[in-house]
């Protein structure tokens, strides 16, 4: 039996008013911070998973370990693109498993050789609902180019 806690909180801070004139959104810096914890006993698989889109974006799901407790902050910065009523971004983000992934029943994180923390920055742009992202990791300067649908924050 486990407990599995989170919390998390973003903040949207309009860097300039909205022009009346235009109808483009307004300069946006977006700061994000998440963190979580698990108290009790809990499988390998129930563990926190650290990379991946709704993570550190720029590493594949997973790819900086599991961990029972972390924490994960970015910032965003949302610029209007003249003509195209959207925004382009770009971002910073990392995740750290604060020491827990050694805790995590077979410690996957040290068995599959994963840094247990890590930060990405990237650049995107959003058309309608979908997100064009290229980011890249800070432990190897891998790039990647994905779309998704939705907000990051």
């Amino acid at each position: 039996i486990y407990n599995r806690f989170t919390a998390g909180a973003t903040r949207f801070i309009q860097l300039k008013k909205e022009s009346a004139k235009t109808n483009r959104p307004p300069p946006v810096l977006v700061a994000h911070a998440r963190g979580g914890t698990i108290v009790g006993n809990c499988a390998a698989y129930d563990a926190f998973t650290l990379g991946g889109p709704h993570s550190c974006r720029g590493y594949t799901v997973g790819e900086l370990g599991a961990a029972r407790s972390f924490l994960e902050y970015a910032l965003e910065l949302r610029v209007p693109v003249p003509g195209l009523n959207t925004h382009a971004f770009a971002f910073w983000e990392r995740c750290t498993d604060l020491g827990s992934s050694s805790s995590v029943p077979g410690n996957p994180t040290e068995y599959y050789r994963r840094a247990g923390s890590g930060a990405s920055a990237g650049v995107g742009i959003k058309l309608g609902p979908v997100r064009a992202e290229y980011a890249t990791d800070g432990n190897q300067a891998n790039g990647t180019a994905f779309v998704r649908f939705g907000e990051r924050f």
